[in-house]
């Protein structure tokens, strides 16, 4: 190949990185295409390996074919399968979620359905936690319009949040902050008290930035809480 052949290649290379890091932060590319026309790489179908954006069916052992043969004819092509012992992984073709089908698959199998992703470079996390049909939990953290920004916060508060999202060393570095660059439009004692109470209360509120999580960590701490395979 001549070097006019490879530099157009490596030019090409790059566009598409860019592309794809913008639609990260915006949510979708100028084309309105959705992320997955990227032409993302198709997993092997032998080795589970987490890529970021998946979800989890809880299968029944007593009727674990039946269901594993109705999750394929709703999965499609779009995904691709592995059977585990408690759970089926689905490592998805997209990194938006496929709500509906969630719900879909969900309420069709009479189970929980849990989808997890993330990205450790901007930090984005979110969690989906359906059990037949109904929505439980929604989170979502930083994944399409506001870095490092709660996006969406739905449902009741699981068990795994308070540990995972509200460790008590974040928030004194958050305290520490505070007294480097004190904040505007209110004393640093009542800036300090807000901040203990989101702590103490576990809360998370849309549009905030606190607490302001890994979104790796975070999505690790589902996996550990339910069991689920990939993450061993």
């Amino acid at each position: 190949m001549t070097k006019t052949g490879i530099l157009i290649l490596v030019i090409a290379a790059v566009a598409a990185v860019l592309l794809y890091l913008r639609t990260r932060t915006t949510g979708l590319p100028e084309s309105h295409a959705p992320i997955s026309r990227l032409a993302l790489p198709k997993p092997d179908p032998a080795r589970l390996e987490i890529r970021g954006f998946e979800f989890y069916v809880r299968l029944d052992p007593a009727r674990s074919g039946e269901s594993l043969q109705a999750l394929a004819t709703a999965v499609g092509n779009r995904g691709t399968i592995y059977p585990r012992s408690q759970w089926a992984v689905v490592l998805w073709d997209d990194f938006f979620a496929p709500d509906a089908l969630l719900r879909e698959i969900s309420d069709s199998l009479a189970t929980q359905v849990i989808w997890l992703s993330f990205q450790k470079q901007v930090d984005a996390f979110e969690l989906q936690h359906w059990a037949k049909g109904q929505l439980q939990r929604r989170l979502m953290f930083g994944c399409y319009e506001k870095e490092r920004t709660w996006e969406k916060v739905e449902g009741q508060p699981e068990a795994w949040e308070a540990a995972a999202l509200f460790d008590p060393r974040d928030l004194q570095r958050e305290i520490e902050f505070l007294k480097d660059y004190p904040p505007q439009g209110k004393t640093l004692v009542a800036a300090e008290a807000e901040l203990r109470a989101i702590w103490s209360e576990h809360r998370l509120s849309v549009d905030s930035q606190l607490p302001n999580i890994t979104g790796r960590d975070a999505a690790e701490a589902v996996a550990v809480a339910y069991s689920l395979p990939g993450w061993e």
